[in-house]
């Protein structure tokens, strides 16, 4: 069963800020919402009794909390379309196509083929970010590892230079006080901004 996020709206006044402000559902769960709507839709039941249904099979407080709000919408509207609107969580596009549907009298496939899209859209998003965070990954072991280089292999050339009484070049001793600055506070510093920025970076996608 999908989990939605959303909550029971105030007044109609305050639906186009809600709609700003509320995050956009995943494509994944608007794909499995339309493709359980479609299959209600196919089985000869209205989209009240698939609600009811949903609400049933679902693990969610915010989630109940919205289907509640669809069905009080359908018993006083009567249509799909309006009672998605009303929530303020699904995307304007669904809320058209769906209200074509209804207006056409071919509701089931318009939900399929909004379950295809929006199936597509995710694994479109989920190829992106895999694309994108993959040099990411290993642009930031590499840093590491050079971070470690510098830690633990540049005292021994400094040792190894000292031992032959010869003194190490400005690079040369420039990364081997780099590295101890590493060895006391600099590697948690180097390691959490790679890792803030690979968080970053995920939650951007």
């Amino acid at each position: 069963m999908i989990h939605i996020k959303g909550e029971s709206m105030g007044s109609q006044d305050n639906m186009e800020e809600r709609k700003v402000e509320e995050k956009a559902l995943p494509d994944l769960y608007l794909s499995d919402f339309a493709e359980q709507m479609a299959q209600i839709l196919e089985a000869g039941m209205v989209p009240e009794d698939g609600l009811e249904l949903m609400r049933e099979d679902s693990n969610s407080d915010a989630e109940k909390k919205l289907l509640d709000q669809m069905i009080a919408s359908l018993q006083s509207q009567g249509d799909l379309s309006v009672a998605m609107r009303d929530t303020g969580v699904f995307p304007d596009r669904m809320v058209s196509m769906v209200e074509m549907g209804e207006s056409t009298g071919h509701l089931d496939q318009v939900l399929s083929s909004l379950n295809t899209e929006y199936e597509r859209q995710d694994a479109l998003k989920r190829s992106v970010r895999n694309a994108v965070l993959y040099p990411i990954l290993i642009s930031g072991i590499m840093i590491v590892l050079i971070a470690l280089i510098m830690i633990f292999v540049m005292p021994v050339f400094k040792t190894a230079y000292a031992a032959l009484g010869v003194e190490m070049s400005g690079l040369q001793e420039g990364l081997y006080q780099f590295g101890i600055w590493l060895s006391g506070m600099g590697l948690p510093i180097v390691i959490g901004a790679v890792v803030c920025t690979l968080i970053f970076v995920l939650l951007s996608l």
